[in-house]
C-alpha cells in the first residue's frame, strides 16, 4: 500500500483533489496518479498555473492549449474554491490541499 493510502479511510478529499478529479470525469483531462500527486505536493501558486499543470501533466504543449479548453478547467478550480472564493459551505469546509502529502 502506498504511504498516502496506508489503510486509513480518508473521509474528505481536499478541494484541489476534487478539482483534479472533475476534469477527468467531465472534460477528459485525466492525468497519471504520480503527476497528480506532484501537483498536490507542490501546489501551483494560482488558479491559472493550477490549470496549466493539468495539460502539462498529460504531456501536452501549453502553446497549443486553446483558451476554450482552459476556461472549463478554470471554472472547475473556481467552483471548488481551491484558491479561495465563495464556494458553498460544503466546499469551503474542506482543506484547499491535502495535508498528508
Amino acid at each position: 500500500m502506498s504511504r498516502r493510502h496506508s489503510g486509513k479511510s480518508k473521509t474528505r478529499e481536499s478541494r484541489a483533489e476534487l478539482a483534479l478529479t472533475e476534469p477527468c470525469a467531465k472534460l477528459g483531462y485525466c492525468i497519471p496518479p504520480d503527476e497528480r500527486d506532484a501537483i498536490l505536493r507542490d501546489p501551483p501558486p494560482d488558479p491559472e498555473a493550477f490549470i496549466d499543470a493539468v495539460p502539462v501533466a498529460e504531456g501536452r504543449d501549453l502553446n497549443i492549449v486553446l483558451k476554450q479548453e482552459r476556461r472549463p478547467m478554470l471554472d472547475v478550480v473556481e467552483r471548488w474554491a481551491v484558491y479561495g472564493g465563495h464556494g458553498p459551505e460544503s466546499v469551503r469546509s474542506r482543506p484547499a490541499f491535502p495535508s498528508d502529502m
